[in-house]
């Protein structure tokens, strides 16, 4: 016995209560611009990579390479009481009990490095390059954000794009039913022609409910690339335009301004001015101090009871360190090993990244023709469906036909949305490996 109408009635009130629950929100729009730019303010690497960033320019400066000079002041008092006695040559003696003696001084103090074997600049350049590996560091941090922002903005307006045609299939799936009841009342259909239509639509019902899983699941994860941000009172735009112009000049993508393989460039350029500075030791070093003292002492003995004195000084320093016990050589030869080890990693990256981005820009030529070919097939499967409905009209087709030309055109409508996304994916890939997504 087919199920009765009664049945069939509650089954598409639940359906229209998903549908209104679900499609009923606010209709704020969050464009993919929007979520990106929310995306990068609240993610707490992207904060810590500025943070790094923001100390990496503090230290690049000529004073934490030693190219400045260095100022220092001084002072001290000293007191003393006690009991002196003296002879003289002359074989006159001096007797005082509780002598006080006191002297007090203070000075300044300029010392500069005036040659170190040029390690200072080594230094200095060093730091620059810190700076700038840290800065594509940043970068990275924001460019692998916005790649997991906008593959799972896209998935959720897939998934919705899916839940979509889902309804659509519903309503046609309603419709046929509706159709099939009046043809039963003049005895066109059988009761196997009611139960194969119920059994789409309870289909279509169950699709639907795995749909909106879907939905919300890809929203939940959306949410959590933009810090918490609510999105059930959103609505995303429900476009998945690739940009198939893109196929005519994949070949201007390359490596060149990749972020990982410039990387690897500056660690090796950062490694080779190690070098640079263990290599400094090896040459003599030569600074220049200047400064100016004063002192001035109160004594009840000795030839004057006060003295008070300035002094101005200037000085060079020179000296050149001829054996550490191989410390020297070891460490030249440590950095020489830390500059092959990055010129192999370097390869290494550029060879990963090519090969990438080769990948990416076949699996983009593979999406966007299957893109063009379904653009094509939904146009047969539409007619097919709208022939197939004419046919079983006029009683030359069974529902059974109907609801196979119905799931035909389900298919090919999903197909493309499949096609869309993937396209736009490897589209996506294609700017990250070359450096021009951001």
């Amino acid at each position: 016995m087919f199920i009765n109408r009664t049945v069939m009635m509650k089954i598409q009130s639940i359906i229209c209560f998903l549908l209104i629950t679900f499609l009923g929100a606010s209709q704020e729009t969050l464009t993919l611009e929007n979520a990106v730019s929310i995306a990068l303010e609240n993610n707490y690497n992207i904060q810590i990579a500025q943070n790094n960033l923001n100390k990496a320019k503090l230290n690049n400066h000529i004073g934490n390479a030693n190219m400045l000079h260095g100022i220092s002041l001084s002072a001290g008092y000293n007191s003393s009481n006690g009991n002196v006695r003296q002879e003289t040559f002359s074989g006159q003696s001096l007797s005082i009990d509780n002598a006080k003696n006191t002297s007090a001084n203070s000075g300044i103090n300029i010392e500069q490095t005036l040659f170190d074997g040029f390690k200072m600049f080594s230094l200095k350049k060093q730091l620059g390059k810190v700076e700038d590996l840290t800065d594509l560091k940043y970068k990275e941090e924001i460019e692998n954000m916005t790649t997991q922002v906008i593959n799972a903005y896209y998935e959720a307006v897939a998934a919705k794009k899916y839940q979509k045609l889902i309804e659509q299939s519903i309503k046609i799936s309603n419709e046929q039913y509706t159709m099939i009841l009046e043809r039963s009342k003049y005895g066109r259909a059988s009761v196997i022609d009611i139960l194969n239509t119920q059994v789409s639509l309870a289909a279509d019902s169950t699709r639907y409910l795995d749909a909106q899983n879907a939905v919300e699941q890809s929203l939940n994860y959306l949410s959590f690339l933009l810090g918490g941000l609510p999105l059930k009172s959103n609505k995303l735009i429900r476009s998945i335009s690739p940009n198939k112009d893109l196929v005519k000049n994949l070949e201007a993508y390359n490596s060149a301004q990749n972020i990982l393989i410039q990387q690897a460039e500056l660690n090796l350029e950062i490694t080779a001015l190690d070098y640079e500075i263990y290599k400094s030791a090896n040459l003599p070093q030569i600074y220049a101090n200047a400064g100016y003292n004063l002192n001035n002492s109160i004594s009840d003995f000795g030839f004057a009871n006060s003295t008070n004195s300035n002094s101005i000084r200037f000085g060079l320093t020179a000296s050149w360190s001829i054996f550490q016990g191989y410390k020297r050589n070891i460490q030249l030869k440590t950095a020489q090993i830390d500059q092959l080890n990055q010129n192999i990693s370097l390869k290494q990256i550029s060879q990963n990244v090519n090969n990438d981005l080769e990948n990416a820009k076949v699996a983009y030529k593979g999406a966007v023709n299957k893109l063009s070919l379904q653009d094509r097939n939904l146009l047969v499967y539409e007619k097919q469906y709208e022939l197939t409905k004419q046919l079983y009209e006029l009683g030359k087709r069974t529902i059974l036909e109907l609801n196979q030309a119905q799931q035909q055109l389900f298919e090919a409508k999903n197909s493309l949305f499949i096609a869309q996304k993937e396209a736009k994916k490897q589209e996506i890939e294609i700017l990250r490996l070359s450096g021009k997504l951001i």
